[in-house]
């Protein structure tokens, strides 16, 4: 996720302080446009700093890294001469000879290739892909000792490049010794989930940080913070008098009323006089604190904490109020509140919840609630996303342990996309479950310390900024320990020897805080002690402290902390310790899910779950959208982000909660970044050579989708063929040139694809019965033939609206299908119908009515499927209904089936018309575009002659990620000529076809399956069609195909790995899979 962050290389230029400034941040710029695989852009930036630093070696460098990976005319022979260029002036260049190595490889230079590579392993003998490619070309000359003394030595120096130890698999089978290769295999195989774990390939960021464009410099070093400076005076917000505290006094907060500024929520107070403790809300206005003890909110009693989100996703803060008693979720609209009571019969007896989460437990794109309950189990609440809840308990992994508990840490403890718990009970042992998503919770493995260590209180925090996350733990008598993964997979501690001696103050809460309080991006740990709260070697001195939150009160200079404590006069008050002047300049960044209002969204509107990374300068800051502190309860605010000493962030990079990635670049003020929503998976793309260049025809195999879920438990049986009608062409080449590619996430395996040329006679024209299949009759996928047809005479959709123009034609302007769903995509928020009318009778038609429809539909992920099945939303295919003779609507075709993708035709069967029908009625949910629509007159064709035209020739490759060009209603595009090397997508672990010849295997339907994946594609070339037809006659393609697809969805079963194979390979099969099918491959 983070590109171009190593160390500096042989020649790599002078340091950050003598370069000028704007050519560090002109260059950090291109190295983000790298990072969105942009490389246009990137060699555009780099270009322009090479004309005005042209001696510059590093720079040149970047240049010719970004001109390599765009792949465009000429561009290999370019990079090429600009690395040539280095190495003359600059012979000892180790990057710029490792990048000439790996581009002589691919332009065919073996030989310089291997020798370059060579002398960067011998000169840098710490660079492991340098000895992985050193080994490559030893084992490509047949030399298998000296390729495994290589490849062992890449493997020393990086034991999780996977491609070494498969290399040294490969080459010690070929030097006789099966048993050590069964060994390195096992490895390899092994090291498939491990997080670390990564390949070596020839694209952008997988060939080694030599081959990574680099930013210029060493990392700035702060200078050294004076801590007395960090932290400002404290003072007082405001003096509660009257008002002591209850038993659990706590304080969190969020900018309530939307207008910029955060606010307050204070609990677990005691009003002189009340008999029961009270809540205040404490808004923050241009003249101060307001305090309001008559807000709805504030009349609740037994308040123990509150956790705020935007539940309901209408673009307002919500709170569920954590209580010793009923716990209560209030929903806010429009700054009024209402009590949502349907949540608190579904939570179960009403107990003493101490703490909680708000977050999305089963990324489906809304808030589920996991209540800690001191007296009684917790319970996972999941929101069903239609205003009613659901339990979720000891059935799906997470047992109802009555032995209470004292907090929840929510973290993606096994980086695999999704949440993990936590648990810290309060008798051990404490409990880790592992998110296995559709509800499913399982005890993680390598958490037996942790789970027997006696913990008061427990963070997660990527001290070291290297994507993973590491655990603080804080004990009873206040000795803290730091949480590692060792080696064999086991949680191991370390104590914290800086906080030995402080203090052993446990009762204020939060307990433990990791914050960037200094600007640099770097964590502090903050914990109460005696006498107030410890922030790094600073005492913020605080008189009887009751409990404290972070807040981003002055989002430009970092965190304040907002803490209530004893004043003087016997009550309490609310004081803010401020920053201070000797801190660097943050920077605040609100996620949100919520995209276009009109839009369907797939994570959290308050973008909970959110990771970042972001570069600043020469540095990195690394974080969550969860919450910093140990509770309970939970803020939402703005992320603080450290700028250190530069005035932007040059570029941060995101994964949403949905494993979604997107990078936002030149960010230097406060912000809101909204979730870019973009196709991750659909079917694979045809494209067609029409003589100049590969035109976007479609996708294929939308029928054949693996493990397409439903519902919970419910998976779609694929249909393993298609038979694809191509638009009409004027042939200008020798072959039929056809490019099938996977541009998304997912994977293709193709048994056979043939291209069929029928003759028609003169005055005959042709569909298929072909459709997504979901009610009867099935399609045959047969031609269907027809002389005549009959297209509407009217067409209204269901407020009377005419729509003809728009159905009279194939033209890419389709009926306005009406509102989405914003809740689920592909889904409509009311049902369209439409209403087509004819001048005649349907049965008039010469031969049997036929209903053609071309058109296109927005498919939903298994995601967003699963999210719609537990709301009780359906997604209706279209249903059909005939009118009679005496204007009476009959169905004659139940959710019978659709466009099975993009742009195509279809056509289903009439049976069962009543008599002189002339309305036809067309219903679905389904967010479905219909372009053209008329009926035909099916006969059978004698004259129609079917030929299969011959295979000329077909080859898998790696060809990178088409541009996604989508116009008006969602009308799909590729733009072939427009092709990013590389894209933030993963592959399905496992055996992939071997690049190159594949005829053998998709020439036949015959089991053997040529499997490919993101980024690459099969290029079929057929001989030209018969072109001398007789005189009125015409001529259709049609594709026909067999085979399946299957996408990467979080909720797509089996989504993460090739197997299982979709059909078992027998016989002359199964040995073509072992000679083709050997190329393992999996994650980014």
């Amino acid at each position: 996720m983070i590109p171009g962050c190593g160390q500096s290389d042989s020649g790599a230029g002078e340091a950050s302080a003598s370069l000028p400034a704007n050519l560090i941040e002109g260059n950090n710029r291109g190295v983000g446009l790298m990072g969105q695989f942009d490389y246009d852009g990137a060699w555009e930036v780099f270009n322009g700093l090479v004309e005005s630093y042209p001696d510059h070696p590093q720079l040149r460098i970047n240049l010719a890294i970004a001109q390599l990976n765009r792949q465009g005319p000429g561009d290999e022979q370019g990079a090429m001469k600009i690395l040539e260029e280095v190495i003359d002036e600059h012979p000892s260049n180790l990057r710029a000879l490792y990048v000439s190595a790996i581009l002589s490889g691919y332009m065919g230079d073996v030989e310089t290739s291997n020798n370059r590579f060579r002398l960067v392993a011998e000169a840098d003998p710490s660079d492991a892909y340098a000895a992985y490619y050193t080994g490559q070309g030893f084992a490509q000359s047949g030399e298998h000792a000296q390729a495994i003394e290589w490849f062992e030595r890449s493997m020393e120096l990086d034991p999780y490049l996977r491609s070494a130890i498969y290399g040294a698999a490969q080459a010690t089978r070929r030097a006789g010794s099966s048993e050590e290769a069964d060994r390195f295999l096992e490895e390899f195989q092994l090291l498939a989930d491990n997080p670390r774990a990564h390949l070596a390939e020839i694209k952008y960021t997988k060939m080694g940080p030599k081959a990574e464009v680099k930013v210029l410099g060493d990392p700035v070093e702060v200078k050294p913070l004076n801590p007395e400076t960090i932290w400002g005076e404290a003072r007082e917000l405001v003096s509660l008098t009257s008002v002591k505290a209850s038993t659990q006094v706590g304080v969190s907060a969020c900018d309530v009323n939307l207008d910029g500024r955060l606010d307050l929520f204070c609990n677990g107070l005691r009003v002189s006089g009340a008999v029961d403790d009270a809540s205040v809300m404490l808004w923050n206005s241009n003249s101060g604190w307001k305090l309001d003890w008559d807000s709805p909110l504030a009349k609740v009693s037994s308040v123990q904490s509150s956790m705020w989100g935007d539940v309901d996703g209408n673009g307002w803060p919500d709170v569920f109020l954590c209580r010793n008693g009923a716990n209560q979720l209030w929903l806010q609209t429009d700054g009024q509140w209402t009590r949502d009571d349907s949540i608190e019969s579904v939570e179960g007896p009403a107990l003493n919840t101490v703490d909680g989460a708000l977050f999305d437990a089963d990324h489906d794109g809304d808030l589920d609630i996991y209540v800690v309950n001191e007296d009684g189990p917790n319970v996972l609440l999941n929101n069903n996303r239609d205003g009613t809840w659901r339990s979720i308990g000891a059935e799906e992994g997470l047992p109802a342990i009555d032995r209470g508990s004292r907090q929840v840490l929510v973290a993606d403890i096994d980086r695999d996309r999704d949440l993990d718990l936590i648990v810290l009970n309060t008798e051990l042992p404490n409990d880790v479950f592992i998110n296995d998503r559709l509800w499913r919770y399982r005890k993680a493995e390598g958490f037996d310390s942790l789970r027997s260590h006696a913990a008061t209180a427990i963070i997660a925090a990527d001290q070291d900024a290297d994507g993973a996350i590491e655990l603080i733990t804080r004990g009873i008598t206040g000795e803290m320990h730091h949480w590692m993964p060792a080696d064999d997979g086991q949680w191991v501690s370390a104590p914290i020897q800086e906080a030995v001696g402080l203090g052993t103050s446990i009762e204020p809460m939060p307990e433990l805080a990791m914050l960037d309080v200094t600007g640099t991006g770097e964590g502090t740990l903050l914990y109460p002690v005696d006498g107030g709260l410890q922030s790094g070697t600073r005492l913020l001195s605080a008189s009887g402290l009751k409990s404290w939150v972070p807040a981003s009160l002055q989002v430009e200079k970092g965190p304040s902390i907002v803490a209530i404590e004893s004043s003087s006069d016997g009550g309490l008050r609310l004081v803010e310790f401020p920053p201070g002047p000797g801190r660097l300049p943050f920077i605040a960044v609100s996620f949100t899910g919520q995209d276009d209002p009109g839009q369907s969204m797939r994570s959290n509107a308050s973008g909970i779950g959110t990771q970042y990374a972001a570069r600043r300068g020469t540095n990195w800051s690394i974080g969550q959208v969860l919450r910093d502190d140990s509770g309970p309860g939970q803020s939402l605010q703005p992320v603080s982000i450290g700028l250190g000493q530069s005035p932007r962030l040059d570029f941060l990079a995101i994964e949403w909660s949905d494993g979604v990635y997107q990078t936002e670049l030149g960010l230097s003020g406060s912000t809101v970044i909204e979730e870019t929503q973009r196709q991750l998976s659909s079917c694979p793309v045809l494209f067609m050579h029409d003589g100049e260049e590969y035109v976007f025809i479609s996708d294929l195999l939308g029928v054949g989708g693996i493990g397409f879920r439903t519902g919970r438990d419910t998976v779609v049986s694929p249909r393993p063929w298609e038979r694809f009608l191509m638009p009409e062409i004027e042939w200008k080449t020798d072959t039929v040139d056809l490019i099938l590619a996977e541009p998304m996430e997912e994977s293709c395996y193709l048994d056979s694809i043939k291209l069929v040329q029928w003759a028609l006679p003169p005055g005959w024209s042709m569909t298929l019965d072909e459709r997504m299949g979901t009610g009867l009759p099935k399609p045959t996928g047969e031609p269907v033939f027809y002389r005549s047809s009959m297209s509407p005479s009217s067409a209204t959709v269901v407020d009377g609206t005419g729509v003809l123009d728009d159905l009279l034609e194939v033209d890419g302007r389709a009926v306005d299908p009406g509102d989405v769903d914003t809740r689920f995509l592909g889904r409509l928020k009311s049902p369209q119908v439409l209403t087509l009318m004819f001048e005649r009778p349907l049965q008039e038609l010469q031969g049997q009515p036929v209903l053609v429809m071309d058109g296109w539909v927005e498919y939903p992920y298994s995601q967003t499927c699963f999210a719609a099945w537990q709301a009780g939303a359906t997604y209706d295919p279209p249903t059909i209904e005939a009118m009679d003779a005496d204007g009476r609507w009959m169905t004659i075709l139940e959710k019978v089936g659709y466009p099975a993708g993009m742009p195509r035709q279809m056509s289903v069967p009439l049976d069962g018309l009543p008599d002189d029908c002339r309305g036809l009625r067309i219903s679905t949910s389904l967010d479905l575009y219909w372009d053209s629509i008329k009926v035909a007159g099916s006969e059978p064709c004698p004259g129609a002659r079917r030929v299969v035209l011959p295979m000329a020739g077909a080859d898998l490759m790696y060809v990178g990620f088409p541009a996604r060009t989508n116009s008006d209603q969602k009308y799909p595009g590729f733009d072939w000529s427009k092709r990013a090397p590389l894209w933030d997508t993963r592959y399905q672990k496992g055996f992939y076809t071997r690049y190159g010849d594949v005829s053998e295997l998709i020439r036949h339907h015959d089991s053997a399956l040529a499997i490919f994946g993101t980024g690459e594609a099969v290029n079929i070339r057929f001989e030209t069609p018969e072109s001398k037809l007789s005189p009125g006659w015409s001529s259709r393609l049609v594709l026909e195909i067999e085979g399946w697809c299957k996408d990467k969805d979080m909720f797509t079963a089996d989504g993460d790995t090739i197997e299982p194979l979709p059909v078992e390979a027998v016989g002359e099969a199964s040995l073509l899979h072992e000679g083709f099918n050997d190329r393992w491959m999996g994650g980014r």
